[in-house]
């Protein structure tokens, strides 16, 4: 049946099984074909998702192919995708197949999502669906350390990490972190983590902590775009129409407020040279960026990013009451008016850091936070 439903999803092979029978010599209709079909690729999507057997799956391929071979005929109509499939299912009645009780007139939701389960937003909802196990997945990349060019350690990268673990979990993320890895790691893991289930995630988000430079990242051996991590996972099926969040906490250029470039000092820049890359943007993605394009972002030996301390904090005092979009807003607010940089030298004393937001969100977003405890 998995072959079968493979086959009408992605070939747009013929739905020709003319004699599919019942107990006791009887056959099913079309419809009644449709929905059993549809509960046996059910139970074994279920199956085979728990359990890796390679004797079964090909006992199991053998069985498929020769029922096929009996079964198929070219004359029957075509049918295209799962909302086909979907369509016939939901005008059909509830009926008992002899010996088989109740078959229902629904397809499982692995159907009706090509393959994930969903609580998608509605056409017409203002926010989008938090009705899932968890808040979102929460991928963090950081780098403190570099092999190529003059590029500067970042000895609290880890700060970084344990303020973004923080402030996440409590808003029910999961949580996975990459430190230090080389930018063919990078890829080859955004590649497994495109490909995931992410049905009980209603949000997707990755930050990273690094040196950078216009719309470039430095991994710990070379330079690689915004573009490689974002584009994968415009293609997740189990995130489509979801919010997809990217923070992006290095530099975006070599300049301060007014315009020079400064020297690492006291106060660290995260800047490298890279080429300029444009990102397409589509629906349903908030980038957020530390700076504005072509200005450095600042962090020191202390407390770690100015970004992601300001962010953190955001999130913790209004994800409970206000949206994502709010949160930044406020977040921006604060950074520009409380941070300075401090130095002896009046040339790099008392500059200044502004984020930068990109959304091409459809919804609000707003995250269910439980109750606060009280003390």
């Amino acid at each position: 049946m998995w072959k079968l439903f493979k086959n009408l999803k992605s070939q747009n092979n013929k739905f020709g099984i003319s004699t599919l029978h019942a107990p006791n010599g009887l056959l099913f209709d079309d419809n009644e074909k449709v929905n059993c079909l549809a509960e046996t690729y059910h139970n074994i999507h279920n199956l085979t998702r728990e359990m890796s057997n390679p004797q079964l799956e090909q006992i199991i391929n053998n069985t498929i192919t020769e029922f096929q071979l009996q079964n198929f005929n070219t004359s029957q109509e075509t049918l295209t995708n799962p909302t086909e499939i979907n369509h016939i299912i939901r005008k059909t009645n509830n009926k008992k197949a002899p010996g088989q009780g109740i078959i229902n007139n629904r397809a499982p939701k692995e159907i009706l999502n090509n393959g994930y389960s969903s609580s998608v937003s509605k056409i017409d909802d203002e926010f989008y669906s938090m009705n899932y196990k968890y808040n979102g997945y929460l991928l963090i990349f950081a780098h403190e350390f570099f092999e190529f060019g003059a590029l500067e350690r970042r000895p609290k990268a880890e700060e970084d990490i344990e303020m973004l673990k923080e402030s996440f979990g409590r808003l029910n993320f999961l949580i996975s972190v990459e430190k230090n890895r080389k930018f063919r790691e990078i890829e080859k893991i955004i590649e497994m983590e495109s490909e995931k289930n992410f049905d009980e995630c209603a949000t997707f988000a990755v930050a990273i902590s690094s040196h950078g430079s216009s719309n470039g990242i430095a991994a710990c051996d070379a330079e690689y775009n915004l573009g490689n991590i974002i584009e994968p996972f415009k293609k997740t099926q189990s995130l489509i129409g979801k919010p997809k969040m990217f923070f992006v906490g290095c530099c975006r250029g070599m300049l301060v407020d007014n315009g020079v470039s400064i020297l690492q000092n006291c106060v660290q820049t995260d800047g490298c040279q890279v080429e300029e890359y444009t990102i397409p943007v589509e629906a349903d993605v908030l980038i957020v960026y530390a700076t504005v394009h072509g200005y450095i972002s600042y962090h020191n030996n202390e407390n770690g990013s100015q970004f992601f301390i300001y962010l953190t904090e955001a999130l913790n005092d209004y994800a409970d009451t206000k949206d994502m979009l709010t949160v930044l807003t406020k977040a921006n607010q604060q950074l520009a008016i409380s941070f300075s940089t401090r130095n002896k030298d009046p040339e790099k004393a008392k500059k200044k850091q502004c984020m930068c937001f990109l959304s091409t969100l459809t919804r609000l977003l707003k995250f269910k936070v439980k109750a606060k405890e009280q003390a």
